[in-house]
Order: structure tokens, then sequence, then C-alpha cells
């Protein structure tokens, strides 16, 4: 038996992420990176003077709840805005679909905010899924 504590071994992931470029679906209308959102907001605060959304805030817009302030500003934000469909749009149904992937500054502090409301699931590639419990 072993003298000291024993450290745990991270196990490694089954398959290595698939990070191949896939093509645009055919429903996009805009879909973009934020490398920085800190350093655009401040760029936007200067030429604006208007007070900016802060890592609180940009979280519930996220989130669509107010969960406090979990997203890390610093790390690159990607969106995508898609039409709703045909289907959709013939109910007069012109809401767009969205995503949105953003780091966590903590992903224990994460999952404990949100595990009330929502269930993290996880996904492919090594994506956390997050799903509304109702």
């Amino acid at each position: 038996m072993p003298a000291g504590p024993v450290k745990p071994v991270a196990a490694a992931p089954a398959h290595p992420p698939d990070l191949t470029p896939v093509p645009a679906p055919p429903s996009l209308i805009v879909s973009g990176r934020l490398t920085k959102l800190s350093a655009s907001l401040a760029i936007a605060h200067e030429l604006t003077k208007l007070p900016m959304p802060r890592s609180e805030q940009l979280t519930e817009i996220v989130a669509g709840d107010s969960v406090g302030p979990l997203l890390d500003v610093d790390q690159p934000v990607d969106f995508a805005v898609a039409s709703p469909g045909e289907a959709a749009l013939a109910r007069g149904d012109l809401t767009p679909l969205t995503a949105v992937s953003a780091a966590v500054r903590d992903p224990d502090a994460a999952r404990a905010a949100l595990a009330e409301r929502y269930k993290l699931v996880p996904g492919e590639n090594g994506a956390w899924l997050i799903q509304g419990l109702g």
C-alpha cells in the first residue's frame, strides 16, 4: 500500500474531439465569434459612454435566467442565428433559432448554480449541454 495519498488520474476521453469543418446549414442567417467579449465591451463603452453589461447580465442573456456571473467574458463567445424554417414561417412564427457557446469561469460553480433549474448533459466532443428540466 502506498505511504502517501493517492492522486486521482483523469480519464482520457473515449474519442478525440472532431473539429473538422462542416457546411453551414441552409437556414443560417448569421454566425460569428467575439474573440474577447470584455475588450469589445470596453471599446463600445469608450465610444458610447454607455454602461455595458457585466458577466452577471451576460450570463442571464445566454442562460435565459438570472444565475449569477458565470460567463468568462475574456474567452471567445460563438453564436449563430438561423431562420425558423418554412413550417414555422407559414404559422407566422418569426422567432429565429439561436445558439450560443461561451466559456464559464468555474465549471463547478456553474453546475451548482444551474442544478436547480437545468440539467447539464455531456454532449459530443467534450461539450456540456444545458437542458431545461420542464
